[in-house]
C-alpha cells in the first residue's frame, strides 16, 4: 500500500474546506435572493395640529377645541382629562405654566379621563371638534364638568389606539372665567407693537434701493394690520422705507402702499426718526437738535404719506438705548420706553412679580429715569416659534396672560413686539383669537390697547426706608457707542444748506431731493461714523458749487441825472435750471420804487433786471445788491454800483424856490426903504419923527440875521 506523505493530505484538506465554505456562502446567496424584501415602510406618526381653542369660557359655558388628526388608524378614539389648575402669585403661575408647556410637570387629574371614537367628532372635512360644558355648581344638569372655580385648567387630549394605546397628545388649557362680583377690577391689557425690520430704501448716493425683501416686508404688514382688524396696534415703521416706495416707479410699488393706508384699521403709528439712529451715541456726543430733527422729518414723512398722525408719548423697543438716552429721551417729551429684557442691568423683583406685566422706572445716568415696560421674553418666545400647530401656541400665548390676570388684584400688561424674528401664523392665530374672544359675563380677561396705556398702569414698589417706592432698573450701556461729534458739526452746515438749496431750486428738483436724501441717510447708525461723515462732506461740496454758479454783475460807476430813472444789473444763472431768489438792495440816496426786497427768477444764462429808482439827493454814493435765498440770509451774488447823481430831488428843489422867493421879497422892501430916505420927502420925515436911534439898530439887526448867505 502506497503511503501518502503528510504535505499531500494537508492540501486536500483545505482544498475540501475551501469547496464548503463556497458551497455554503452560494447557498446562503439563494436563500436570501428568494426571500422577500424587507419592510421599511413604519406606520405614519399620528400627529395633532390645533386650529383653535376657546380663549376663556363663563363659568356654565362651553369650552371647544378644533383639531385635525393626521395618521389615526379608523377606530381610533380621543380621550380627554382635566387636570388641576396652578395657583400662587403671578411669578408662580408663569412657572408653573412654563414647566406645562415643556413637560417638566403634569398637573393632577381633576376629571378621569373621558373617551370618544375619533370619527363621531370629525367633519367632512377632516376636522374634529371637542366640546367640553362646564358647571360651576348651581347647574342641576349632571351631564356638565363641574368646574367650581376661576383658573387655568390644563386639558390633555390623546388620541388612542383601539387597544389603549396612546398615539398622540397634546396639552390645552381650559380658562374658566371668575363670576362678575370677584373678577379682577380690570382686564389683563396687551400691547402690540408691529415692528417690522428697518430695510432702508435708498443707497449712499441718495438713489432709489429697493429690494424684495422690503416689498415682502411691507406686504406682510400689510396682511397683518388686515387680521388684526379692529385692534388698536400699533405701528413701527421706517420713513426711508415707506418714502422710497412712494417715489418708485415700479409698477405695484405705489399699489402697496396703498394696500398699506388701506388696512391701518384701528392702528397708531409710531414716531420714529427718518435714519435709525444710534440713540445713546447722539445723546452721549451729539446734539439734541439733530435726533428732533430727524424725528421731525420721519413724523412728516409718515404723515404725508399714510394721513394718519404720530404719536409721540413712548419710545419703541431699540438696541441702541442707554443710561445717557434716557436723559435725551425726557428732553424731548418721551413718557415711556419699552425695553427688551437683555438690555437691563440684573435686579430681583419682588419674589410675588415676575417683572414682566407691571412697569417700573427705567434709570438713566444721573437722576434721569421714565416709565417703562420690558418686552415679556415668555411671549416672545412663543411668538418665535414655528410649530406646525400655531393655533395651539396661540392659545398657550393667551393661557400664560389669562393665568397672570387671575393672580392677584393688581392690573397688569403687557407688550409684545411683532418683528422680523415670530412667525407670522402665530401672529395671525392670535389675532384671530383676540378679534373673536366673547365677552363673559365678568367682561373680557384680555384687552388689546395701545402700549403707552400698558405703561400708564401703576408700577411695581419695593420696600425702602419704611415707605414704598417705585422699582427702578438701569439700562447697560451698548456693546459699541459710535463718537457723533463730527457729524454733528456737518450737519450745522449740511441742514441749512439743503433747505436753502432745495429753496432756490424748482420744486421737486431731483438733485435737491437726492442731496435731502444723503443728509438725512447720513445718520443711519449701519453706517460707520467716517462713511457718515463722508456723505456729509460730499453733500455739503456739491451743493455748494452748484450755488456758485450764480453771479453778479462786477462793481461799475454810473451817472444819473433826472431824479427818477433805471439802475441797471446782470446776473449770471450757470445751474442749468430757473431759480428762485430774493434781490435785497441798499443805498443811502436812492428810493426804491419796487422795494428793497424783491423776489426774482432767474433763467439759465444772462439775465438783466432794470430796477427803478427816485434820487433824493445829489451827489456821489453807492448802491449794494444781493441775491440771496427766498428763506433766508443767505448770500449767492452781490454787487456794489457807484452811482453820481447830477440832479436835485424834490425837496432840494422846494427849499431852494423858498429861500430864492424870500430873497426877492426882502430886496424889493429894503430898495423901496432906501427910495423912501431921499432929501426932500416931508411926509416921511414927519412920520419917522416918533423913532430913536435905538429903534433903526434892531430893525437893521433884524434884517442882517435873516439875510440867507
Amino acid at each position: 500500500m502506497t503511503a501518502v506523505r503528510p504535505t499531500r493530505l494537508l492540501q486536500r484538506a483545505v482544498i475540501v474546506l475551501t469547496a464548503g465554505l463556497l458551497m455554503a456562502v452560494a447557498s446562503h446567496s439563494m436563500a436570501a435572493a428568494a426571500q422577500p424584501p424587507p419592510d421599511d415602510t413604519a406606520p405614519p406618526a399620528v400627529s395633532i395640529e390645533v386650529l383653535s381653542a376657546s380663549p376663556w369660557v363663563d363659568p356654565e359655558g362651553t369650552w371647544s377645541t378644533q383639531f385635525k388628526v393626521t395618521g389615526a388608524p379608523a377606530d381610533a378614539e380621543v380621550s380627554y382629562s382635566l387636570r388641576q389648575p396652578p395657583t400662587g402669585t403671578e411669578a408662580a403661575i408663569r412657572q408653573a405654566l412654563d414647566n406645562g408647556r415643556d413637560g417638566r410637570n403634569e398637573p393632577k387629574v381633576m376629571r378621569a379621563p373621558v373617551a370618544q371614537p375619533l370619527a363621531t367628532l370629525t367633519d367632512a372635512s377632516g376636522v374634529a371638534r371637542l366640546d367640553i360644558a362646564l358647571r360651576s355648581g348651581r347647574s342641576p344638569d349632571r351631564d356638565r364638568i363641574l368646574v367650581p372655580n376661576a383658573g387655568v385648567y390644563p386639558v390633555v387630549v390623546s388620541v388612542l389606539a383601539a387597544d389603549g394605546t396612546t398615539l398622540s397628545g397634546a396639552t390645552l388649557y381650559l380658562n374658566r372665567l371668575p363670576a362678575g362680583d370677584s373678577a379682577p377690577s380690570a382686564p389683563f391689557r396687551l400691547g402690540i407693537l408691529l415692528q417690522p425690520e428697518r430695510l432702508g430704501g435708498f443707497d449712499a448716493r441718495g438713489d432709489l434701493d429697493i429690494n424684495a425683501a422690503l416689498r415682502t416686508s411691507i406686504s406682510e404688514t400689510a396682511d397683518l394690520l388686515s387680521e388684526a382688524d379692529g385692534l388698536p396696534v400699533r405701528l413701527v415703521l421706517s420713513p426711508e422705507s415707506i418714502v422710497a416706495m412712494t417715489q418708485s416707479t415700479t409698477p405695484g410699488d405705489l399699489q402697496l402702499i396703498d394696500r398699506l393706508r388701506r388696512s391701518l384699521g384701528d392702528a397708531s403709528i409710531q414716531r420714529v426718526p427718518w435714519a435709525d439712529l444710534h440713540l445713546e451715541g447722539w445723546a452721549s456726543s451729539g446734539t439734541l437738535n439733530t435726533v428732533q430733527t430727524s424725528l421731525i422729518d420721519g413724523q412728516q414723512a409718515l404723515f404725508g404719506r399714510l394721513l394718519r398722525q404720530t404719536d409721540v408719548r413712548l419710545w419703541p423697543p431699540d438696541p441702541t438705548l442707554g443710561p445717557d438716552s434716557i436723559g435725551l429721551l425726557s428732553k424731548m417729551g418721551i413718557s415711556g420706553v419699552v425695553v427688551d429684557p437683555t438690555q437691563l442691568t440684573d435686579a430681583k423683583p419682588p419674589a410675588s412679580e415676575s417683572g414682566y406685566t407691571r412697569p417700573f422706572r427705567v434709570g438713566g445716568s444721573g437722576e434721569a429715569s421714565l416709565s417703562g415696560v420690558a418686552l415679556d421674553p415668555e411671549l416672545q418666545t412663543l411668538l418665535a416659534n414655528t410649530s406646525d400647530s400655531p393655533g395651539l401656541v396661540a392659545h398657550q400665548i393667551i393661557t400664560l396672560m389669562f393665568g397672570e390676570w387671575l393672580a392677584d388684584d393688581h392690573e397688569r400688561g403687557s407688550v409684545v413686539s411683532v418683528d422680523q424674528d415670530t412667525d407670522p401664523k402665530v401672529v395671525q392665530e392670535l389675532f384671530a383669537a383676540l378679534t373673536s374672544a366673547p365677552v363673559g359675563s365678568s367682561g373680557q380677561a384680555i384687552k388689546v390697547v395701545d402700549p403707552s396705556d400698558v405703561i400708564a398702569l401703576p408700577a411695581i414698589t419695593v420696600r425702602q426706608s419704611g415707605k414704598d417706592v417705585a422699582w427702578t432698573r438701569s439700562l447697560t450701556k451698548p456693546a459699541e457707542v459710535p463718537r457723533v461729534a463730527g457729524i454733528a458739526d456737518r450737519l450745522e452746515t449740511a441742514r441749512p444748506l439743503v433747505d436753502d438749496y432745495a429753496a432756490i431750486v424748482p420744486r421737486g428738483d431731483p438733485v435737491a431731493a437726492r442731496m435731502a436724501i444723503v443728509i438725512q441717510r447720513s445718520l443711519d447708525r449701519r453706517l460707520a461714523p467716517s462713511a457718515q461723515e463722508a456723505l456729509l462732506d460730499g453733500a455739503i461740496r456739491s451743493m455748494e458749487s452748484d450755488l456758485d454758479k450764480v453771479s453778479a454783475s462786477k462793481p461799475s460807476s454810473l451817472r444819473v441825472t433826472a431824479r427818477r430813472t433805471s439802475i441797471p444789473l446782470r446776473f449770471t444763472n450757470d445751474m442749468g435750471r430757473p431759480i428762485h431768489v430774493r434781490l435785497r438792495l441798499q443805498s443811502p440816496r436812492l428810493n426804491f420804487l419796487d422795494g428793497t426786497e424783491q423776489s426774482l427768477t432767474l433763467n439759465p444764462g444772462l439775465n438783466r433786471l432794470d430796477v427803478a429808482v427816485e434820487v433824493r439827493a445829489s451827489g456821489q454814493f453807492t448802491m449794494q445788491a444781493e441775491l440771496v435765498a427766498p428763506g433766508s440770509d443767505r448770500v449767492l451774488a452781490s454787487t456794489r454800483q457807484q452811482v453820481r447823481s447830477t440832479t436835485f430831488s424834490g425837496v432840494g428843489l422846494m427849499l431852494s424856490g423858498v429861500a430864492l422867493l424870500f430873497l426877492v421879497v426882502w430886496w424889493s422892501r429894503t430898495l423901496r426903504r432906501r427910495d423912501g430916505d431921499e432929501p426932500g420927502d416931508d411926509s416921511d420925515s414927519e412920520g419917522d419923527e416918533a423913532a430913536t436911534p435905538e429903534d433903526a439898530e434892531v430893525a437893521e439887526g433884524r434884517g442882517g440875521v435873516t439875510t440867507p448867505s
